[in-house]
């Protein structure tokens, strides 16, 4: 059997580490990540409560164009089914708060991104904790 409590204990930090941060607005997060081109995981609070965690391997194109674009980013088209086009930027823009943890690769974002989730069980990630199980 593997020992897989070195890893888990990895993971439990990481997360940690990213529910630690303190919450940036869209600005803060343009100034501080405009040039990088990291990978890691992002969660999205409203009014205090996780929404929404993602991960990506390019900060610069998720927070610079997906995050403003109906076909490109999930968030915003589970947010155009409840507000109008314009309310959805202002609340990405204006009224949502933003926490990123980089990451050394895509598989450890998406690692920490999936256990952030299950943990969190934010409203706009049901797909993932609320699917049901197939068997085979």
């Amino acid at each position: 059997m593997i020992d897989c409590s070195q890893s888990f204990e990895q993971i439990k930090e990481a997360y940690n580490d990213l529910i630690k941060l303190e919450p940036m607005s869209w600005e803060e997060v343009k100034l501080r990540y405009k040039k990088w081109k990291i990978t890691g995981v992002y969660v999205i609070y409203f009014n205090g409560e996780i929404i929404y965690i993602g991960s990506t391997k390019n900060f610069l194109v998720r927070f610079g164009t997906d995050l403003n674009h109906k076909s490109t980013h999930t968030l915003y088209n589970k947010l155009l089914r409840e507000y109008p086009k314009e309310e959805v930027k202002d609340l990405i823009r204006n009224k949502f708060k933003y926490k990123i943890k980089e990451c050394k690769d895509k598989p450890e974002a998406e690692c920490l991104e999936h256990f952030a989730i299950l943990i969190n069980k934010p409203k706009y990630n049901h797909y993932f904790y609320k699917k049901p199980l197939t068997q085979a």
